[in-house]
């Protein structure tokens, strides 16, 4: 289960502030025969997994049709279970750092925004393929500690009554700071 919550509070006409909190609980049960032909008994395979993420943030309304944003927030992926004798992985953290602006213009024909980020992740999840020594499998494991920055950006233009216009884009770079030790795949500035 999942409770949320998010309280905004103007400050002035223009500056609105807020904070926001997410509490997850979840138990995770696997029961799996990794080969049930040849008499092996079940995997059973349990896990509970909880977190607290909260989140601040404020906007600024420059103009009427013009504000400034930014927002610090956690977040939180569940651990899990791989197939029946596959090791199972971590949950995965995350802290993300937005600042952007949004506007219109052109009495309410024209639209943008533009953003930037950063993104901290900790035993971030990947999946991958394994050989088991029979066959390839996929599995999902944690690789460590990477860093994801960027930018992105829009604009949507009402040329016509009928016709809108719009384009968007991203640019991003991400780079493996630290692995974890059961992991060979990425190593270090990946």
């Amino acid at each position: 289960y999942a409770i949320y919550a998010d309280v905004s509070y103007e400050l002035s006409e223009r500056l609105t502030v807020g904070v926001g909190g997410r509490y997850f609980d979840e138990d995770q049960e696997s029961s799996q025969s990794c080969c049930l032909l040849l008499d092996v008994p079940v995997v059973k395979q349990e896990g509970s997994f909880d977190s607290f993420d909260p989140r601040v943030y404020a906007s600024y309304a420059v103009t009427e049709v013009m504000n400034l944003y930014g927002s610090v927030a956690s977040g939180f992926r569940s651990g899990g279970f791989n197939d029946a004798g596959d090791p199972p992985y971590d949950p995965e953290d995350l802290l993300t750092y937005e600042l952007g602006r949004k506007g219109t213009g052109n009495d309410g024909r024209l639209s943008f925004e533009v953003a930037g980020f950063y993104n901290d992740y900790a035993d971030m999840l990947r999946r991958g393929l394994v050989f088991n020594g029979l066959n390839f499998t996929s599995q999902l494991s944690n690789i460590g500690d990477v860093d994801i920055y960027g930018l992105e950006g829009g604009f949507a233009f009402q040329a016509t009554d009928s016709l809108r216009l719009s384009a968007t884009g991203t640019w991003m770079e991400s780079e493996v700071q630290a692995i974890r030790a059961d992991d060979a795949t990425n190593l270090p500035g990946d």
